[in-house]
C-alpha cells in the first residue's frame, strides 16, 4: 500500500511539473538559451562551466516535462550536464589551495601567482628538476648546439654574454632561459638547437630546468597551462625587449656623453697647442727679428770693412806714386 502511495505522489508531483513548466515553457526555453548567450561573455572556465550546468539543467526540463517531451534532447543535454559537472570538479580540484614547500612558494610568488594555479604549478616542477649552480658556472653554452632545456632562475642572478664576450643583460629571479625556442616554434623531433649567447652564474644560483621533450608531453596532456605558459613567455619577452631597448637607449646616451667630454678635451687640446704655437711663433719672430739685425750689423760691418779695403788700395797706389815720382838722389 505504501508503494503505491509513494508511486501516486511521485506522479501528482511530476504532472505538477509538467503543468508548471507547461505553462511557464517560454520562459524556460528563453531562460535556458539567454544562459547560454551570457557564459560566451565570460572569460572564467568555471563560471562557464557552472552556467553551462545551470543551462542544461532548464534545457532538459524544457524538453522533458512537455506534452510530448523530446527525449533525444533530454539525452543529449544530460551528456553534457554530466561532461560540465566533471570538468568543474576537476577545475575545483586544480584551484584548491595547497601547502608550498620553500621553492615552490617562491616561483609561485615570482612567475605563476597570475598563470597557473599551485595544483597546476606543482605538476609541472615535477617535470623538471632543481638545479643548483656555482658561481661563474656556465648553464647555457653558444659554442654549439645544445640538447633543448628550459630553465627558470629562482635564486640568483647570471650574465648573458655574446660571441664577442660582452655582457648584454643581467637575469634575475623570475626570468626564463631557453624559452624563445617554443615561441620560435621549432619541430617537436628536433633534439637540439642553435644558441648564440651564453648565460654564466655571478652568484650562486638555483634553477628549475626541464627537458624540452618532457615538459612538452606535459603541456599537451595539460593544454591550459600550454596557454598560461605562452602568455607568460610572451609577456616576459616583451619586457626583455624593452629592457634591452632602455639599455641602448642609455648606452646611446653614455656614449653621446663620452663623445661630447672627448671632443671638449680635444678642443682643449687644440686651444692648448694654438698657444703654445702662438708662442712659438712669437719667439720664432723675436729670433728672425735678431737674426736680421744680427745680418745687417755684420752687412754694415762687411762694408766698413770693404770700403776701408778700398782706402788702404788707394793710399797704397798712392804711395807708390809718390815713391815712382820722388827724384833719385847722388850716391
Amino acid at each position: 500500500m505504501s508503494i503505491d502511495a509513494s508511486i501516486s505522489q511521485r506522479r501528482r508531483i511530476m504532472g505538477r511539473c509538467r503543468a508548471f513548466i507547461g505553462q511557464h515553457a517560454e520562459t524556460i526555453g528563453l531562460a535556458g538559451f539567454g544562459l547560454l548567450t551570457v557564459q560566451w561573455l565570460m572569460s572564467d572556465v568555471l563560471k562557464i562551466r557552472c552556467i553551462s550546468v545551470v543551462a542544461c539543467s532548464t534545457m532538459i526540463a524544457f524538453n522533458y516535462f512537455r506534452p510530448k517531451p523530446i527525449m533525444l534532447a533530454v539525452r543529449f543535454n544530460l551528456l553534457f550536464l554530466a561532461i560540465h559537472a566533471f570538468k568543474i570538479a576537476e577545475i575545483v580540484r586544480q584551484r584548491q589551495d595547497i601547502m608550498l614547500d620553500d621553492l615552490e612558494a617562491v616561483l609561485y610568488e615570482q612567475v605563476f601567482a597570475t598563470y597557473l594555479s599551485k595544483v597546476a604549478m606543482r605538476q609541472m616542477i615535477r617535470v623538471g628538476g632543481r638545479v643548483d649552480a656555482k658561481q661563474g658556472s656556465t648553464v647555457l653554452h653558444n659554442d654549439g648546439p645544445f640538447p633543448r632545456k628550459v630553465q627558470l632562475i629562482v635564486v640568483g642572478h647570471a650574465d648573458v654574454i655574446d660571441s664577442a664576450h660582452m655582457t648584454i643583460a643581467t637575469l634575475q629571479p623570475g626570468d626564463w632561459i631557453g624559452e624563445t625556442q617554443y615561441l620560435k616554434r621549432y619541430p617537436p623531433q628536433s633534439e637540439i638547437v642553435e644558441r648564440r649567447v651564453s648565460v654564466r652564474c655571478n652568484e650562486p644560483c638555483t634553477l628549475v630546468e626541464w627537458d624540452a621533450d618532457a615538459l612538452d608531453k606535459h603541456l599537451e596532456e595539460d593544454v591550459m597551462a600550454k596557454h598560461a605558459l605562452e602568455a607568460l613567455w610572451a609577456e616576459g619577452l616583451a619586457l626583455k625587449l624593452e629592457d634591452l631597448m632602455d639599455g641602448r637607449t642609455v648606452v646611446h646616451a653614455n656614449e653621446g656623453d663620452n663623445a661630447a667630454k672627448e671632443v671638449d678635451a680635444l678642443g682643449r687640446q687644440l686651444e692648448e697647442q694654438t698657444t703654445k704655437c702662438g708662442k712659438t711663433t712669437a719667439r720664432a719672430d723675436a729670433l728672425e727679428e735678431k737674426l736680421m739685425a744680427e745680418v745687417k750689423t755684420r752687412y754694415e760691418v762687411t762694408k766698413k770693412w770693404e770700403s776701408a779695403e778700398e782706402e788702404l788700395k788707394a793710399l797704397r797706389r798712392s804711395c807708390h806714386e809718390s815713391v815712382a815720382a820722388a827724384p833719385a838722389q847722388p850716391a
